[in-house]
């Protein structure tokens, strides 16, 4: 049984086609590539895959259950957490605290948390603790008391996937998480991401314009254009793909 399985899912806006008939199937332990020319509709893919957006028919399908009906609060629990293009970060609170506040384990009543003590006071004692191990992952450990807002936009994309990881997904998605970022920072990234995968045994699908960074992490590459998959396969098969090319060319090669 695969982990994610899309199967024919679509979704218009005003009478355009964003999402047409779209499958995409990602098994257990994979780190999938999702390409495409901007407005191809990757990211409503994932919009759809975390309920922000209704389907409009077809199946997702996350371990076997029907997600598609669920609100995104309920469908985080299950398993599935994501970042966004546009980083939605707490700008005043820290690097830390931005990742604490993804911690769902610990249950206190609200008394304990008004006096800090009793079952609060060991959640926030473990929620720091997860989330330096989060930034160390990441690679900003040493940012972790810095106000996210005043950190370098590599750094704060970086925050963004560290508080994602504290939610303990199963599938990670990620939206173009090097964007903003220059080629040094992408490297890293590209380390980072291996290490999420290889250290923490997560599963990832990641959407991403720098073709470098795709090619390289990713043994399976999707691409998209006009709401519709158009490749599927390695890196030198998708680099080879007449579509693809005349998608990214704008015309027939």
């Amino acid at each position: 049984m695969a982990l994610l399985e899309l199967v024919d899912v679509s979704k218009s806006f005003g009478g355009v086609k964003a999402v047409d008939r779209f499958s995409l199937t990602v098994e257990k332990g994979e780190l999938v590539g999702l390409i495409g020319p901007n407005g191809a509709g990757k990211t409503t893919v994932f919009n759809i895959t975390t309920g922000l957006y209704p389907s409009e028919g077809g199946q997702i399908l996350f371990q076997g259950e029907d997600i598609a009906p669920l609100k995104p609060h309920e469908i985080v629990p299950k398993g599935i957490a994501r970042t966004f293009q546009n980083l939605r970060l707490f700008a005043r609170s820290s690097a830390l605290e931005n990742v604490m506040t993804a911690y769902r384990k610990g249950v206190y009543s609200f008394v304990e948390a008004l006096c800090h003590m009793g079952k609060w006071k060991k959640t926030e004692e473990e929620a720091k603790a997860r989330g330096m191990e989060l930034l160390d992952l990441v690679g900003i450990a040493d940012r972790a008391d810095q106000a996210a807002g005043t950190l370098p936009y590599g750094h704060q994309r970086r925050v963004e996937i560290a508080r994602a990881l504290a939610l303990e997904p199963e599938l990670l998605l990620l939206d173009e998480p090097a964007a903003g970022m220059n080629a040094e920072e992408v490297e890293g990234l590209n380390t980072t991401i291996k290490r999420i995968t290889t250290e923490l045994g997560i599963t990832i699908v990641v959407i991403e314009h720098h073709m470098e960074l795709v090619m390289e992490i990713c043994p399976r590459i999707v691409c998209m254009n006009f709401g519709a998959k158009i490749a599927e396969g390695s890196p030198q098969e998708i680099q080879n793909h007449p579509g693809v090319l005349a998608a990214y060319l704008g015309e027939e090669v």
